[in-house]
Parts: structure tokens; C-alpha cells; sequence
């Protein structure tokens, strides 16, 4: 049975190869990072947090339909201002993921497409800075984060260019407040083939 389901596979990538357009390349870009925190009745406005993302991307298009797959490193994280028994101190979390999306596009008028798809995230580390204290959080934060990304983009040729926004549905926090990463993406790719 195992090597009928690898067979079936194998067929399955040969033939989607034999008629589909692949692109392989590189992207890099700007993320402009949010969290949504709340708990025990309180929620707290965030300010965005300039990161960036960069990495490789695979792209297999049969018409005007495409999957692409990502494996791209991301610097994530929010601003906001804690009262900490009377001293008011801005507090900045650092979040580095390993993002893994695959998205699903659409393309139409040659050079436009619309995007969606799903995105896990690996943590790689974690910092919260607070007045002068830095303190490594990796450890009280979930090391996964799944989320649901959708955009659109256009290509011209080997340049692609995309801009998405990623809405993450995992509470990060191993406690009771809720903690989501959310994110705007701007990207520039390039792809070889």
C-alpha cells in the first residue's frame, strides 16, 4: 500500500510538471508587525513594528491557477505602553519565525493575481524589552503559530511583486491573555526559471 501511495504521488508531481509552468526564486521584503493582546477584561492598543522578511519561494501554475510554497525568515513583534504599578514603560517585543506559507493564486489580465493560503510558523526566538530589561520569553510562548494569509500581486516576467496580510489564528500565550500576531507583507521576488 505505502508504495502505491508513493507511486500515486510521484505521477501526481510528473504529470502536474509535464503540464504546469514552475518558477523558482527569491523574495525579500518589509513586514509591518502587530499583536492583538488582551485578557482579564483589558486590551491593549499595539503600535506596529517595522520587521522583514526574506527567503525562497516554488511556483507551480497550471493556467490561471497556481501553488506556491515559501520557506522565508521573519522578524515580527508590537509596541505598547504597560503601567507597571505607576511607572507607565513602553514595552517592544522581538519575534523571529521561520514562516512556511503555501499559497493558492489566481491570476488574471496576464499580470495580476489574487492570493490565499495557509502559513505555520516556527519560532525561533523571543525577547521582550522593557525600560532597560531584556528578558528571553521564548518559553513562555507557543512555538508554533498558524495562520491565514491572502493578497495579491503582479508579475512581469522573472519580477514578482506581492503585498498580503496575514491574520494569525493561534493564541500565542501558554497563560490566559490572548496573544495573535497579526502582519502586512510587502514583497519583491525574483524567480531563476
Amino acid at each position: 500500500m505505502k508504495k502505491f501511495f508513493a507511486l500515486t504521488i510521484c505521477l501526481f508531481f510528473v504529470s502536474a510538471a509535464a503540464f504546469s509552468q514552475i518558477k523558482i526564486g527569491v523574495k525579500a521584503g518589509a513586514n509591518l508587525a502587530n499583536q492583538e493582546l488582551s485578557g482579564g477584561g483589558v486590551s491593549l492598543d499595539t503600535e506596529t513594528k517595522f520587521g522583514i522578511h526574506a527567503g525562497a519561494f516554488a511556483q507551480i501554475a497550471a493556467g490561471p491557477l497556481a501553488i506556491q510554497p515559501e520557506v522565508l525568515f521573519s522578524t515580527q513583534g508590537s509596541k505598547y505602553t504597560w503601567d507597571f504599578g505607576g511607572d507607565p514603560q513602553e514595552v517592544t517585543s522581538d519575534f523571529q519565525y521561520l514562516l512556511v506559507p503555501v499559497m493558492a493564486k489566481f491570476k488574471f489580465a496576464k499580470v495580476l493575481n489574487v492570493q490565499v493560503g495557509p502559513q505555520y510558523g516556527i519560532l525561533l526566538s523571543a525577547e521582550q524589552e522593557a525600560g532597560d530589561q531584556v528578558d528571553e520569553i521564548k518559553d513562555e510562548v507557543k512555538n508554533g503559530d498558524f495562520s491565514l494569509a491572502f493578497g495579491a500581486g503582479v508579475e512581469f516576467g522573472k519580477l514578482i511583486i506581492d503585498a498580503r496580510y496575514v491574520l494569525g489564528l493561534t493564541d500565542l500565550d501558554e497563560e490566559d491573555t490572548t496573544y495573535k500576531n497579526r502582519m502586512f507583507m510587502i514583497s519583491l521576488g525574483f524567480s531563476f526559471l
